[in-house]
């Protein structure tokens, strides 16, 4: 076996230069795939032989510090090859031979910032700085000092987020398209914070003459890497781009492309253009779509539709978003529960194919419900989304044993909305989503192209995300039938 040094090295380009920086700040990043992780971890570690070193890697919440393919695990891939031996309490730490350590931290909420006040910690680094408050940052600034004779350094990643007060911070960076300015690459420029608000300058002595002479700038630059400055992860896997392609127009700008300015807006979910209508079904038991030639056999309602889809082995889950208010004066027009039935065909094509809308009293939802299962029958599997806190949960159980003799089950959600309309969006966008043709469709459609934007009502786009998860979460449905 060789006893050769392993030799740990940035790639050339964003990554060499971000530990290149002398900056006191240095944000990098922009998308995804830039190497992000891996050259913090290596910048946390220059120091390492020098007993008096310490430093402190943060994410904004313990489970993703030590989430798959977070911080603590892809150090692991890096610093016992450096001597480093790990332990796990009382925090995660990384321990060197010299004496110098590395810990992994959190702060999840802004008092969390109290547990941090007047520690002196050399090197700070910041993954995913968006998703701390400048609040948190400056706390943390506040701690970056040193007397172990190693200029403190803060050091953060960062993907584009467009509502967050990075964007504006980066400002400067940033060109009015989006995208960062190729030439202002790690420039380094000047900032001081007065009233609260941030004061930049090109140099530290033209903040000094501006505003006393007493005031300390600090140097502040960005460098930002996109997945075609890591070349390692692209030739490990080059199917990580195509991934990527997937998302939705605004994220892949975003995480591709590096676009700062990019947001989502109504119809960035969902676009009626993107889906199929199914109005007949052919000699074969196969849909027929909207603007199709040929015969077809009339009359075809959406339940005989249906039917004809299950006959050809689709499976089905009747998915509800629940609400139980009825309108009154105080409220006109509160939250529907909605009641949606989604199928995946055995062609791997999905299909929206029944509606169940209303507002009501727990009373109405309960009568709604149970004649939607007769109506369905007892081989569908029906999923119920529990509300909030511990009474959502009691009327979830009320509604589940209502339902006694169906194959029925209540959901806690863990995941945000937006998490839950993805999945269905990106098969939506890439035209494998069918719609059968029915009187709600066009209240469907306008409730779904509004999702992102300013929009009333969300819950027929919760239901049909919910039960698109529900058949791709692994779990067999039996089938249903209309009868």
């Amino acid at each position: 076996m060789s006893n050769s040094p392993i030799e740990i090295r940035p790639q050339k380009g964003p990554q060499e230069d971000f530990l290149a920086s002398d900056a006191d700040f240095v944000l990098f990043g922009g998308a995804r795939g830039g190497g992000k992780s891996w050259a913090l971890l290596m910048e946390a570690a220059r120091h390492i032989n020098n007993k008096n070193y310490s430093g402190v890697l943060f994410r904004r919440t313990f489970p993703q510090v030590m989430a798959n393919g977070g911080l603590w695990e892809t150090a692991g891939k890096m610093y016992p090859l450096l001597g480093g031996k790990a332990s796990l309490t009382p925090v995660p730490t990384y321990t060197f031979p010299s004496g110098a350590f590395l810990r992994f931290s959190h702060m999840q909420y802004e008092k969390n910032t109290e547990d941090w006040r007047g520690s002196q910690i050399t090197f700070i680094g910041i993954d995913e700085i968006s998703h701390f408050t400048w609040k948190q940052v400056t706390a943390l600034l506040a701690c970056n000092r040193s007397t172990s004779g190693i200029a403190p350094l803060l050091r953060a990643t960062c993907n584009p987020d467009p509502d967050s007060w990075l964007r504006k911070f980066l400002g400067w960076w940033i060109g009015d398209d989006g995208y960062p300015i190729k030439e202002r690459a790690g420039v380094v420029r000047w900032m001081i914070v007065v009233k609260d608000e941030v004061e930049w300058g090109d140099t530290k002595e033209e903040l000094m003459a501006r505003f006393g002479k007493d005031m300390l700038p600090v140097s502040v630059t960005f460098i930002p890497s996109k997945l075609e400055d890591n070349q390692i992860l692209v030739n490990a896997d080059p199917g990580y781009k195509s991934k990527l392609m997937l998302m939705r127009d605004h994220e892949r700008l975003q995480m591709l492309g590096g676009n700062w300015d990019a947001k989502e807006s109504a119809g960035s979910y969902f676009q009626d253009k993107w889906f199929s209508y199914i109005v007949s079904i052919d000699e074969n038991g196969y849909p027929v779509y909207a603007g199709a030639d040929g015969p077809k056999r009339p009359p075809w309602t959406p339940d005989s539709i249906i039917n004809a889809l299950t006959e050809k082995g689709t499976r089905w889950v009747r998915y509800w978003d629940l609400a139980s208010t009825k309108p009154h004066p105080g409220n006109p027009d509160p939250d529907y529960s909605v009641g949606a039935l989604i199928g995946k065909q055995k062609s791997g094509r999905y299909v929206i194919a029944d509606i169940v809308r209303f507002q009501g009293s727990p009373h109405t939802v309960e009568a709604n419900m149970v004649a939607t299962a007769k109506k369905d029958g007892k081989k569908i599997k029906i999923v119920l989304e529990q509300e909030p806190g511990s009474s959502g949960k009691i009327a979830g159980e009320y509604l589940v044993s209502k339902l006694s003799g169906y194959n029925a089950r209540l959901l806690q959600k863990r995941s945000s909305k937006e998490e839950d309309w993805q999945g269905l969006s990106a098969q939506a966008e890439a035209g494998n989503v069918d719609i059968v043709t029915a009187p709600w469709n066009d209240e469907l459609m306008k409730e779904l192209e509004s999702l992102g934007g300013p929009c009333r009502h969300d819950d027929q786009g919760d239901a049909c995300s919910g039960g698109f998860n529900q058949l791709n979460n692994g779990s067999s449905y039996t089938l249903m039938h209309i009868g």
